[in-house]
């Protein structure tokens, strides 16, 4: 038996863990980190120093983390070991309440907070979750890209967790991530909001194939979306737990025009 890296570490790879490591039995994948069961000793070293509670005993992973057993063992041979510690990706944790500006990150009762992981006084900007129902982009198309960034991360680490593979074909499909297990395939449309989610943005082919495929379509919101920028360039990035609807039929919801296409008649 051995110890496991299991879906709290998805989207945020803290590598606190790695350094204590006496065998050097910790690979990095894309993202999340794995153990290789067949170097682990059991000696627990990692399991106090991952920030969000990530590593488990085999024998004590709940029955929806249990397949992560099986992903680091199948995982762990095909990454580079990492012995020493990295910056983390997005903090994909809860939100921190609005009436304490600085305080420490909220955790789900199973985790506690990430060390050293307050908004500095160097921060020069906070975006916090819109008011209202609709889909509530920032006003910059930089702000527009780090929430598709954010929600296309979270979604693909939501999907390898759950052993898919993953492709991106955003750029070239009227969807945004193509997930394949064996003969089985899942057309995924995702998006990213500040708001609660409960209304999306979708364009009119987007609208088509979901309803050519709607046996085959998964709809994932990640909502509440708050980020602090920081001098230098970082940026911390929080959101709640996504909303994935499988399979996912785009007239169960209601749809609502909000533009049209005008031709001017020819004179």
């Amino acid at each position: 038996m051995a110890h496991v890296v299991a879906e709290p570490c998805l989207a945020c790879k803290y590598t606190d863990c790695v350094v204590t490591c006496p065998v050097e039995c910790f690979y990095e994948g894309e993202q999340m980190l794995y153990i290789n069961p067949e170097e682990c000793i059991d000696c627990e070293a990692c399991v106090p120093e991952c920030p969000v509670e990530a590593i488990f005993h085999e024998d004590n992973l709940s029955e929806e983390w249990k397949v992560y057993a099986q992903l680091n063992a199948e995982m762990a041979p095909q990454y580079p070991v990492i012995k020493e510690k990295k910056e983390p990706l997005f903090e994909m944790h809860a939100p921190q309440p609005k009436q304490k500006p600085k305080a420490k990150k909220v955790a789900s009762s199973n985790r506690k907070p990430a060390k050293n992981n307050q908004p500095e006084k160097s921060a020069i900007q906070k975006q916090t979750p819109a008011s209202g129902k609709t889909q509530g982009f920032g006003t910059s198309v930089e702000d527009r890209k780090l929430i598709e960034d954010a929600a296309m991360q979270a979604a693909t680490s939501y999907f390898l967790g759950k052993g898919w593979e993953v492709q991106d074909v955003s750029k070239n499909q009227p969807y945004d991530l193509l997930c394949t297990k064996g003969k089985q395939h899942w057309y995924v449309e995702v998006k990213g909001t500040v708001t609660e989610g409960e209304q999306i943005l979708l364009t009119s082919n987007e609208v088509k194939f979901a309803r050519q495929n709607r046996d085959r379509m998964v709809l994932f919101i990640l909502h509440g979306i708050e980020y602090t920028r920081f001098e230098g360039g970082k940026i911390s990035i929080s959101a709640k737990q996504p909303k994935v609807i499988s399979p996912w039929d785009v007239d169960e919801g209601q749809l609502a025009t909000k533009q049209y296409t005008y031709r001017i008649p020819e004179e």
